[in-house]
């Protein structure tokens, strides 16, 4: 009788809710800022060649009942190339650049503020793979952390809100650069919007 309590209760405690019990598949959208990434000097001071404000898309893949969450997210983006110096910023038009990468995460419950309203941490290695315009393509592996907001929509869907800072040692432009100009870690910080469907 004891052995048939201490099965149930291990049961009833490994048991996974029908909603963590499936998985999630969503699409986001954002926007990152970079700094770092190169350095040049002018007459007033110091400039810099950077991939400016790209907006991101995003597929989200989270693996069922796992604690903590585990997810792979899948980016793209095609941003612009950026002079900043001082106050001001020169874009000129057109893409020269195009990002393809994947971060595999690890998230945590941090706080429940509702049954249905959550705030995450989340960190994990990225990996991007970079095309610049006549350069050879450039794989560079990095990391990231951040905190994300995650809301039970109701039904099979739930948004997520999330703002991240990451590193890439190497510089996406290495290569690509003019005389005068050297290559630097890239930073960023971005936020980014996910909806997210339980199949």
């Amino acid at each position: 009788m004891r052995a048939a309590i201490v099965a149930a209760v291990l049961l009833a405690a490994g048991r996974v809710a029908p909603s963590e019990a499936q998985w999630h598949i969503g699409v986001g959208i954002g926007r990152d800022v970079y700094s770092g990434v190169s350095r040049g000097h002018v007459e007033n001071g110091s400039s810099s060649f950077r991939p400016y404000r790209p907006l991101i898309w995003s597929l989200r893949i989270e693996v069922p009942g796992s604690h903590p969450r585990l997810s792979l997210d899948v980016r793209y983006s095609t941003p612009d190339i950026g002079l900043t110096g001082g106050d001001v910023t020169l874009i000129p038009h057109g893409s020269f650049l195009e990002m393809a990468g994947a971060a595999p995460t690890v998230a945590w419950t941090l706080l429940r503020l509702t049954s249905g309203v959550t705030i995450e941490g989340e960190t994990g290695p990225i990996v991007e793979r970079w095309r610049v315009q006549d350069v050879d393509d450039r794989t560079l592996i990095g990391a990231e952390g951040g905190l994300a907001l995650r809301i039970e929509l109701g039904g099979r869907f739930a948004a997520r809100f999330s703002g991240r800072v990451a590193v890439t040692p190497e510089s996406p432009l290495s290569g690509a650069l003019i005389d005068g100009y050297a290559p630097r870690a890239g930073w960023r910080r971005g936020l980014e919007g996910t909806v997210l469907l339980r199949l």
